[in-house]
């Protein structure tokens, strides 16, 4: 009697195994997809007439060009700080460019299009001394690109 009980235990804990196997299928989802949009945080760092796409929204990313760099010069003392501004544009979807700016001051750093806001983390290169002529192909900037 005890050995059909090792082989029934034996065979049951066989079966339980090739069970659990079989029902591990890689090719099938487990758990339903979350719905809605890609959660996106990324820092981009672009030179002016750069582009990137934005994973997840089939949205472009356009560094057009730095408008306005009047910064005060990191060996002068100026009054006021100044500020760089960039033009930037998304194009959405492939058929139309939303044209937006940003600055390096608190109230022109952020903007939200949508679903995405955009941060400027820094423009480079930071000017030493006066004048400030750097030629458009000097500049870079850092914008954050956040979609939760």
């Amino acid at each position: 009697m005890s050995t059909n009980v090792r082989r029934l235990t034996g065979g049951l804990a066989l079966a339980s195994v090739l069970a659990v196997l079989g029902c591990s299928d890689s090719g099938s989802p487990t758990a339903p997809s979350p719905s809605g949009p890609t959660p996106l945080n990324i820092t981009y760092t672009l030179a002016p007439g750069e582009s990137t796409v934005l994973p997840g929204t089939g949205n472009v990313l356009m560094f057009q060009r730095v408008t306005e760099d009047s910064r005060c010069p990191a060996a002068a003392m100026c009054i006021h700080s100044g500020q760089a501004v960039v033009a930037l544009g998304l194009l959405i979807g492939g058929d139309a460019t939303q044209p937006f700016s940003l600055a390096t001051t608190p109230a022109g750093r952020s903007t939200r299009l949508g679903e995405i806001e955009f941060t400027l983390e820094r423009v480079t290169p930071y000017p030493i001394t006066f004048p400030i002529d750097f030629p458009q192909s000097a500049y870079r900037i850092e914008i954050r690109v956040v979609r939760s």
